[in-house]
Formats: C-alpha cells, structure tokens, sequence
C-alpha cells in the first residue's frame, strides 16, 4: 500500500549454550520469558513470531526504521532487564526497489542481525545497502 513498514529479526545470544549447560526446560523458560517481555514492549497492530529456534520476527507496520530501530533497542534492554539475556536484534524498513517483497525485506533484516552477532552481539543493527 506504499506505507511504512519495517521489520525486525531477534537472535538470542549464545541460546545452545542455555540450552546444553542448563538444560532445555530452562531454555524454554527463556524462551517464553523473551516473547513476554517482547508483547509488553509491542503495539496491538504489530505482529510477533517465532522463527526458528531461538529466533523471532518482528513486524512492525506504519514504522519508519528509524522508529523501528529505537523499538529494537528498548526490546534489547528490556530482555536483559526483565529476562537477563543477551539478544542481538538486524533491522529493515520495506523498500519497493530494494525489497519488493517479504523475502527480500527478511533477507535484509537478517543480514543486519549477523552484523550485530559480528559487532559481539547483545546490539541492533540496521540494514545498510553495504551488507
């Protein structure tokens, strides 16, 4: 509909070593908990899911990425506040021209994640045209 739209892509940090040093029922405790604090943290008109793993996909409509990457941020901090883990978060705002679709905006996103798990993790990145 030509509006803003962005998109978010979580990675818990270090989540095999959870789930191999404490066991999985702690990871799923973890789990769960990172989805709370992430509902708190979202609008009603925002859409969460679990991708994966330990993974989740934000969708975030009428945001522009600035918006969306001061989002991610305070969902950065509140999972280390309220949950005590590290998660690395890649932002992307929707593109007509360099992201005509939803794979191509998650491709996106998700590039941006690896570059804050390569930055050391536990930060946000947003998409750059360089990834």
């Amino acid at each position: 509909y030509g509006r803003p739209l962005s998109l978010i892509v979580l990675d818990v940090d270090h989540f095999k070593a959870i789930n191999d040093g404490q066991g999985h029922l702690a990871g799923d405790d973890l789990l769960r908990g990172i989805a709370r604090a992430l509902r708190l943290r979202l609008r009603s008109t925002d859409i969460l899911g679990r991708y994966g793993g330990d993974e989740f996909v934000i969708t975030l409509p009428e945001t522009q990425v600035d918006d969306a990457c001061a989002i991610a941020q305070a969902i950065r901090q509140s999972c280390a506040d309220e949950c005590g883990a590290s998660v690395s978060l890649g932002v992307a705002d929707f593109s007509a021209d360099l992201a005509p679709d939803f794979d191509a905006l998650f491709q996106r996103a998700d590039q941006a994640l690896y570059r804050a798990k390569d930055a050391g993790r536990g930060c946000v990145q947003r998409y750059q045209a360089a990834d």
